[in-house]
């Protein structure tokens, strides 16, 4: 069974300081290559700092509050593939694009739905592929932090 003896053991810190910083990371990248795919197409796309701090405090929610434990799965089922990850980050954003996106029939949608949606996902997308590149490296152990107790 699943049994935690102490959860903020080094791992699980670990792991914790990973997802924040693949959402971030998610997020960049959504919105740097959606940007830079709309301004390259003279789109009215809009790019602001914004942008990045929103979507930043966003997607730590929804990896926080839906990436570990999807985290926590993977790693009991063995699921340890990127696309997994992939498909699991844009899983953890749904709900957020849901809610975000919405309503369907305004004019917004019809204008940025499109992009917007690329940004929402995107960031899902891109949060999952750089926390399985992370927690790949976790696995094989070269991101246990130094510990001077246990140089003795």
């Amino acid at each position: 069974m699943f049994k935690i003896t102490n959860p903020f053991n080094r791992e699980n810190v670990l792991v914790l300081n990973l997802t924040v910083l693949s959402a971030i990371l998610g997020v960049a990248a959504a919105v740097l290559s959606n940007c830079g795919i709309g301004l390259f197409l003279e789109t009215d796309t809009w790019c602001s700092p914004l942008t990045w701090f929103v979507g930043s405090f966003f997607a730590i929610i929804a990896a926080l509050i839906g990436g570990l434990p999807v985290w926590f799965l993977f790693k009991r089922f063995g699921l340890q593939r990127h696309w997994q990850y992939v498909l699991g980050g844009v899983f953890c954003a749904l709900p957020f694009w849901y809610g975000l996106a919405q309503p369907f029939d305004s004019a917004r949608w019809h204008h940025a739905g499109g992009y917007d949606s690329l940004t929402y996902l995107g960031s899902g997308a891109f949060g999952g592929l750089f926390f399985w590149l992370c927690s790949q490296r976790l696995r094989k152990g070269a991101l246990q932090p130094d510990d001077p107790r246990e140089q003795r």
